[in-house]
């Protein structure tokens, strides 16, 4: 089996993070983005210079730019850093068996079906989707 070559990406942006999940229901990002881009997850975190952290998985290039329009334009996220692209691959090592984790107050907020702990689950997974 052939390995895809999708472009791997961080956009790292300022939003008011309150009402970031429910634009992103509202906007219906999963449906919008086909196969041209999955936006993985948004990690709210503090810093400086910006609060959000958005992976990005994409077909292609054109693909990353158009995930890097959804975001600015119907998440109404601000990019305040140039898009940091993954060169060197996305696996960690050691391996793990997760692909993620989900807290308790993460679960309470996010899917109910979502297990709570390690989530073993592609990378295109999005409880909020």
């Amino acid at each position: 089996m052939g390995q895809q070559n999708r472009v791997r990406a961080w956009v790292l942006g300022k939003v008011e993070t309150d009402k970031l999940k429910d634009r992103y229901n509202e906007k219906k990002i999963k449906e919008l983005s086909g196969d041209k881009f999955v936006v993985v997850r948004t990690d709210i975190v503090e810093h400086d210079d910006y609060n959000v952290i958005i992976p990005v998985d994409a077909k292609d290039k054109a693909g990353l730019d158009e995930a890097v329009g959804v975001i600015t334009k119907q998440l109404l996220v601000r990019i305040v850093s140039t898009v940091q692209v993954v060169e060197k691959g996305h696996f960690p090592d050691p391996p793990h068996n997760a692909n993620g984790f989900i807290t308790e107050q993460e679960h309470e907020h996010g899917d109910p079906d979502a297990p709570i702990g390690q989530v073993n689950k592609s990378p295109g997974w999005n409880a909020w989707g």
